[in-house]
């Protein structure tokens, strides 16, 4: 019985215990449901736009386009009839490398004007010799051309240099030659060799020969193409005669001659 009794009192003490508690929590103390306690806010600061980049300079090329210059250092057309009987001019156009890099003769284009300025013969496929030219040297386009003339007349050349920038160096191969002789046709011929000292293979070798007279001015241009792949370190033979040169051209003429063995090279341009 008394255990009851003592019971009972532990369990009124704890009753009241527990009401005591929930009245002494102040109204304003925070909840423990972390569910319902608030987080005060805190306002972020304004995002700070980035002031407006001014616009870059544009970065210099590593690259840069070299100038190069040229002049028209000697021309000349001769008129003459040859022994088959045709009217016929010969252009010679000498252009010298001025500048500090190597320059590309591409095609020209060039017209044969009368005395009074009606075109006689024009051409827009005329070749030079070399077409890579180094600086200080010099390149000569050249054409023989037959003209729609009865009888020989003096007539002015009107030439359109197409002169580039040469897009690599002119690979010189090594070129030996005889005596310029006179050909039992008529004209002049020219044999040799032509050495490939490169570490490539060569293919489409232009071998040229230019004539000068005892004042040092060109008056011929000996050419041919070779087809023949040429591995390295070997050699073949040539042969060069003139096209319709003047019947009275010998090879007594020729002072001295410039040799010039050389690949073929293109630059493709477009108008």
């Amino acid at each position: 019985m008394k255990k009851l009794i003592l019971l009972l009192l532990c369990m009124s003490f704890l009753l009241l215990a527990a009401c005591n508690s929930n009245t002494d929590k102040p109204a304003n103390a925070p909840s423990d449901d972390p569910s319902q306690s608030e987080t005060p806010s805190q306002s972020e600061p304004p995002t700070q736009s980035e002031p407006p980049s001014e616009p870059s300079e544009p970065t210099p090329s590593t690259e840069e386009i070299q100038p190069f210059d040229y002049s028209v250092s000697y021309e000349n057309v001769q008129v003459y009839r040859s022994s088959q009987g045709g009217v016929w001019a010969q252009v010679i156009v000498e252009i010298t490398n001025e500048g500090s890099t190597d320059i590309y003769l591409d095609y020209a284009s060039f017209e044969l004007l009368d005395e009074s300025g009606k075109r006689i013969a024009s051409s827009d496929s005329v070749s030079s010799f070399p077409n890579v030219v180094a600086p200080g040297e010099k390149g000569y386009y050249y054409e023989e051309i037959r003209l729609d003339l009865a009888d020989v007349q003096e007539l002015t050349l009107s030439m359109q240099p197409n002169v580039l920038l040469a897009f690599e160096p002119r690979a010189a191969y090594a070129v030996t030659a005889g005596a310029l002789r006179d050909s039992l046709y008529g004209g002049v011929e020219l044999s040799g060799t032509v050495e490939n000292a490169t570490d490539k293979q060569a293919r489409s070798i232009y071998v040229a020969a230019i004539a000068y007279d005892a004042e040092d001015k060109p008056i011929a241009v000996l050419y041919t193409l070779l087809n023949t792949p040429l591995l390295k370190g070997e050699s073949t033979k040539f042969e060069l005669s003139s096209f319709m040169l003047p019947d009275d051209f010998r090879a007594a003429d020729v002072a001295r001659m410039e040799l010039y063995a050389y690949p073929l090279q293109l630059i493709l341009t477009f108008s």
